[in-house]
C-alpha cells in the first residue's frame, strides 16, 4: 500500500474509535395507564427517531442514548400524555421534567401516567332552553304580549272608553266608522206578527 492511503485509513480508523468512545445512555421507565393495554402504546425519543415498544407490565427502555437534551413522548390511540424533557449529562447523571413546564420536575426511572383521554368527537351539547329565550324574536314576541296584556290593566277604564271612541284611533287601527244598520220594517213587522 501507499503511503497516502496508510495516512487516511489510519485517521478513518481513529475517527471510528473516536465516535464509539462517547458514553452511551439509557432512558427507561414505566407506564401507569389504568384500563389501557401498554402493548398498544409506543414511546417516541426525539420524535420517532427511536421508538420503544411498551412491555405488558408497562416499562420502556430506550438504548445508546447520547449526552444532551432529548423529548420523550407516549403514543397513544385511547390516552394523552404529556411530552417529557429528559436532559443527559455527560456524566449519565438524568434530568426530567415536562416539556411545557420546565419547572415540574420528574423522578427517574420516569413514571408517566395520561392526563386525560384522547377525544376524537366534539361532546353534543345538551338542548338548552335559555337559548331559545335569549333569540331576539322571542324576546320581541314576548315584550309584546306583556304589553298586550298588562297595558289595558295599568289604564282607568274612562280613558281606555275614550280611546275607544276616539276617531283617531280607529282610523290608525283600520276601524270605519259605520252608522248601526237596523232591520227592515218589514221584517221587524212579519216577526212581530208571527209571534202574537
Amino acid at each position: 500500500m501507499s503511503r497516502p492511503s496508510l495516512v487516511v485509513l489510519l485517521l478513518l480508523s481513529c475517527g471510528a474509535l473516536a465516535s464509539d468512545s462517547t458514553p452511551q445512555h439509557s432512558i427507561r421507565g414505566r407506564i401507569r395507564a389504568v384500563g389501557a393495554h401498554p402493548s398498544r402504546m409506543r414511546v417516541h425519543l426525539n420524535g420517532a427517531q427511536q421508538v420503544s415498544i411498551v412491555a405488558q407490565d408497562g416499562s420502556f427502555e430506550f438504548n445508546q442514548v447520547a449526552s444532551g437534551s432529548h423529548v420523550v413522548e407516549v403514543v397513544s390511540t385511547e390516552f394523552a400524555f404529556e411530552q417529557v424533557k429528559v436532559s443527559i449529562s455527560r456524566t449519565g447523571q438524568v434530568h426530567a421534567s415536562f416539556a411545557a413546564n420546565p419547572r415540574v420536575t420528574l423522578p427517574y426511572p420516569l413514571f408517566l401516567e395520561p392526563k386525560g383521554m384522547n377525544q376524537y368527537f366534539e361532546v353534543r351539547e345538551p338542548m338548552n332552553f335559555s337559548f331559545i329565550l335569549k333569540n331576539p324574536m322571542v324576546m320581541m314576541m314576548g315584550f309584546t304580549m306583556l304589553m298586550v296584556m298588562v297595558l289595558p290593566k295599568m289604564m282607568d277604564p274612562e280613558t281606555m272608553k275614550e280611546m275607544q271612541e276616539d276617531p283617531a284611533v280607529k282610523t290608525m287601527f283600520g276601524v270605519k266608522d259605520e252608522p248601526e244598520k237596523q232591520a227592515p220594517k218589514s221584517v221587524q213587522g212579519s216577526g212581530k206578527s208571527g209571534k202574537k
